[in-house]
């Protein structure tokens, strides 16, 4: 099992467990010793049951027992079940999931699962009362058990993160960096060279953090209109690595960065605090 992977679930797990800090670190494996597995995403339910996505299938860890939860498609047979990305919707008590990048839905009191789409996507997250997807240069919505077309950009680009707020969608790309789609379908862009942008977060400060497969983290204001920006780098030393996989903050608005070679706290204000590196078990004090 790759250590990449318990990175980032030591580190959700201490997001989803509020009581939890900085000093909850323990090594957890709720996959115990299975070989070749990677985890995608993960997720918790009303009842604490933890989900998670991988390679191999659909996993649930209640904190003492690992159950595998059969979900397959009629559209994509295949002998592996790839699962990536995990939306838990508590009203429905749904999973929504791609499978082989075909959306999915799994019901957790019953088990059942149903497929929703008849075209692979590459991206789901929840928006305002309904799920976003993306496939390629075009956005998506699942509401209403149906899926419309939103948006396809005006040149050709891939979507690879999204996010949906009170005043509009941001779409993080491949090469066009952080573009923002307001509600009269107008798209703006914000900092073009910020490319490979692979997760958006936005923080109770009405700050956005695009985390970037190589380019580091970057945080825009989003109260001075997101022109108010600034990048962080392994280079500027604010970061253990270049390569950012998630952003999310704790009840203490704390900022935790998940990268490749370990997580890196922030402050709200973008003050860089400490870094836990994976190739120790002590901290990595940071400046700015």
């Amino acid at each position: 099992m790759r250590s990449s992977y318990h990175i980032l679930a030591v580190f959700l797990l201490c997001l989803l467990f509020p009581r939890l800090n900085a000093s909850c670190f323990e090594a957890v494996k709720p996959l115990g010793d299975i070989g070749n597995i990677r985890a995608h995403s993960i997720c918790q339910d009303n009842t604490g049951t933890i989900w998670i996505s991988t390679n191999l299938g659909l996993f649930s860890y209640d904190g003492i027992n690992t159950t595998i939860h059969p979900v397959s498609c009629e559209k994509y047979k295949h002998s592996s079940s790839l699962i990536h990305h995990l939306v838990y919707n508590p009203a429905e008590n749904n999973l929504y999931m791609l499978l082989h990048g075909y959306l999915m839905s799994y019901n957790l009191v019953n088990g059942n699962s149903k497929e929703l789409s008849t075209q692979p996507f590459y991206n789901l997250k929840q928006g305002k009362g309904r799920l976003l997807t993306s496939n390629q240069d075009s956005l998506f919505e699942y509401a209403d058990n149906h899926i419309s077309l939103l948006y396809t950009l005006p040149e050709k680009d891939i979507i690879t993160a999204i996010l949906e707020d009170e005043n509009g969608i941001f779409l993080g790309t491949r090469n066009s960096g952080l573009l923002f789609l307001n509600k009269e379908r107008q798209l703006t862009s914000f900092a073009p060279h910020f490319k490979e942008i692979i997760s958006l977060f936005k923080d109770s400060d009405s700050n956005l953090w695009a985390s970037s497969d190589g380019h580091g983290l970057m945080r825009f204001a989003l109260q001075q209109g997101g022109s108010d920006h600034r990048q962080y780098t392994a280079e500027s030393g604010s970061l253990l690595s270049n390569s950012v996989r998630e952003v999310n903050e704790d009840n203490e608005k704390n900022l935790w960065v998940a990268t490749s070679e370990g997580v890196n706290v922030f402050a709200l204000s973008g003050t860089p605090i400490r870094g836990y590196s994976k190739r120790s078990d002590t901290r990595t004090g940071l400046t700015e």
